[in-house]
């Protein structure tokens, strides 16, 4: 992914052969890792142990997944910091709730790109930084930590004694998940290419409106830290799988 990544920011890759090499990926670390969506959970609260499996169409929902995964959180990778302060409370949410339950085995790797992007995020800001000592993600980067939190949460839900409920992932994955999804009906409602960059996203839209790089940012990462506390507090509290789940529609 990273060789993907590089050559894309030298080049500019075609979007359509970005999104074949990750689907080349996640069906590597699908089928060689082993890292599956088996089901999804109680949606439906039967209450009889059933968790909605996803049956033969595991495998192929869980590459579409990955790839879905890798470039949302690419394209929020558009604004200085966002990507950056976004992975720093998606881990950090896993890693204090992990800890809280006592799982500790991703959650180590977690911390130590917590410890690294932390650095990063403080070059990556303009009002912190001058423009000249500022450094970027690039397509590289940004890939790779989509990547990396769509294999932690994979994983981390598969665990024996379901540490974390699949139902609280996409609370906990947050702001990107939900700028995509608008994204891309957007695109589909005018007609336009699903996979043609654009500026569409919400902090485009902050900015476009008058917004400062400053505000967008910490309005941005204050909604993705919200998100993550409704996923948080919904395993700490044991919400029904079906709130967690069919909550995320009128979010």
């Amino acid at each position: 992914i990273m060789v993907i990544g590089v050559l894309d920011d030298y080049s500019d890759v075609r979007p359509s052969t970005k999104i074949f090499g990750q689907l080349i990926v996640a069906t590597i670390i699908v089928y060689l890792g082993n890292s599956v969506v088996p089901a999804i959970g109680d949606i439906f609260d039967w209450r009889d142990g059933n968790q909605q499996g996803l049956g033969p169409l595991a495998p192929l929902i869980s590459i579409i997944a990955i790839v879905a995964l890798i470039n949302a959180y690419n394209m929020v990778d558009g604004h200085d910091g966002l990507l950056a302060g976004i992975f720093q409370i998606f881990a950090l949410s896993l890693i204090v709730f992990c800890g809280l339950e006592g799982g500790w085995e991703l959650q180590l790797l977690l911390l130590l790109l917590v410890l690294s992007v932390g650095i990063f995020f403080f070059f990556n800001v303009s009002f912190i930084v001058p423009r000249s000592c500022q450094s970027f993600l690039g397509d590289a980067g940004s890939m790779f930590l989509g990547l990396m939190i769509a294999f932690a949460a994979i994983n981390l839900t598969n665990e024996e004694g379901e540490i974390v409920r699949r139902v609280q992932i996409p609370w906990i994955l947050g702001l990107p998940i939900f700028d995509m999804l608008a994204v891309v009906f957007d695109r589909i409602r005018i007609q336009g290419s699903v996979i043609k960059a654009d500026r569409r996203h919400i902090h485009h839209i902050l900015l476009a409106r008058g917004v400062t790089k400053k505000m967008v940012l910490i309005v941005l990462l204050l909604i993705h830290f919200s998100l993550n506390i409704v996923g948080l507090l919904g395993g700490l509290f044991h919400f029904p799988d079906w709130a967690l789940f069919w909550g995320l529609i009128p979010a």
